[in-house]
This record gives structure tokens, C-alpha cells and sequence, in this order.
């Protein structure tokens, strides 16, 4: 399980930085404070993912689905 250590927020996503790398099976979706959303990977930001969402999600677990 990974970790949000940062964020940053362009337009109506959320850009979660985690610490360590994404992996490699595919997923389509994340699970965040309990909360299914649909997830993105961002072009060249290296172990990161974008959701639609302006919640605040640093020190929180991720899990891929």
C-alpha cells in the first residue's frame, strides 16, 4: 500500500505524489479515505496519479483497484 506524501491541484484535479512506484498491473480505479474514484497517470510525474477531486489527501493510504 502506498502513501500520499504531496499534492497539487490543476483545474478539477488532484495530482497525488506517492512514496514509492505505481504498480505495474493494470488498475483503473483508487481507493482513498474509503472513497473509490477513477484514476489517471499524469505524463512525466514519476510515481504519481490524478483524480477528480479538491479533498486534501497528503499522509493518506492509496489502493489500487
Amino acid at each position: 500500500m502506498l502513501k500520499v506524501k504531496d499534492e497539487a491541484s490543476i483545474g478539477k484535479y488532484k495530482v497525488l505524489f506517492l512514496d514509492g512506484p505505481i504498480p505495474l498491473k493494470p488498475f483503473t480505479c483508487v481507493l482513498v479515505k474509503g472513497i473509490k474514484m477513477k484514476a489517471t497517470m499524469p505524463y512525466d510525474l514519476k510515481n504519481s496519479i490524478a483524480i477528480e477531486s479538491n479533498e486534501t489527501f497528503i499522509n493518506e493510504n492509496v489502493e489500487f483497484c
